[in-house]
């Protein structure tokens, strides 16, 4: 098998004298070479995705079992359940943080700057602010993933938090009533 793939045709030419066997075996042990390498990315790229996999399944697994004990209703498990989805699907970014959670103070700090800096910034009133505060301001942020059909903030409660939006779709009902949502 090794030496077809460096031969050509069915073994009407083979190495004549010292130099091409050489020749001709370095090739061989190259192109073995080659192809190990090519299986061991598809092995690698194959494994990840069943590793994946394996704890999308276990997280669905644990979770459906949760809210049953709970006994939580069937539209709540299904909007747990839609959220999480979400959050596989969209949210890599933040499964990739669970990756870097023993990642040192310093080295988080410095990816959570670039991740937030420019989102920071377009808000006009930051632009004022010494580095120190916009440090502070930045190093406070965190994700928060809402669903349709989600109310960040209900009107009349108390605000305490401010929220810059990343990607994604909000609406502001004015109303006291609860919207629908062919509104």
């Amino acid at each position: 098998a090794a030496y077809t793939v460096s031969s050509v045709g069915h073994g009407d030419i083979v190495p004549a004298n010292m130099l091409e066997r050489n020749l001709d075996s370095a090739i061989m042990i190259v192109s073995q070479m080659a192809a190990a390498a090519i299986f061991a990315e598809f092995n690698f790229l194959i494994g990840t995705a069943s590793h994946w996999r394996a704890q999308r399944h276990q997280r669905l697994t644990q979770t459906v079992g949760a809210l049953t004990n709970m006994r939580v209703p069937r539209a709540l498990c299904q909007r747990v359940l839609a959220y999480q989805d979400f959050v596989w699907e969209v949210q890599k970014e933040r499964r990739a943080k669970e990756s870097m959670c023993d990642l040192s103070v310093v080295l988080r700090e410095e990816l959570q700057t670039i991740v937030y800096h420019r989102l920071v910034m377009q808000a006009p009133f930051f632009h004022k602010l010494s580095v120190e505060a916009l440090r502070q301001i930045i190093s406070s942020l965190r994700d928060s993933v809402h669903l349709p059909s989600d109310f960040v903030v209900a009107r009349g409660s108390e605000g305490s938090e401010l929220y810059f939006m990343r990607e994604g779709v909000a609406g502001i009902f004015l109303s006291t009533n609860a919207p629908t949502w062919n509104d």
